[in-house]
């Protein structure tokens, strides 16, 4: 995995916070410990970003009429099928 080295400040309780659970043994070292919880993090904040993506989408009406369009398209297709079942049997 490719690496970019930088620089946080972190609070004097957090450092010592972290310290503990690396003595703990919850990660090798500092920076293991902020990869794992920066991933955490951003895993838990992609629920809600696509949340606000599909609350978005309720309030465009381009995309609400293309989607009206789609689903008039599927009740022709359904009502299609159903005669040619009809006919068939």
């Amino acid at each position: 995995m490719e690496t970019i080295r930088t620089t946080v400040t972190l609070p004097v309780d957090l450092v010592k916070a972290a310290d503990q659970a690396i003595r703990a043994g919850k990660a090798r070292n500092r920076n293991e410990l902020l990869v794992i919880a920066l991933r955490r993090e951003l895993a838990a904040q992609r629920p809600a970003e696509i949340d606000a993506d599909l609350a978005a989408m309720a309030d465009d009406l381009e995309l609400q009429a293309e989607a009206e369009q789609i689903e008039c398209e599927f009740v022709q297709a359904d009502d299609e099928a159903r005669r040619l079942a009809i006919s068939e049997s």
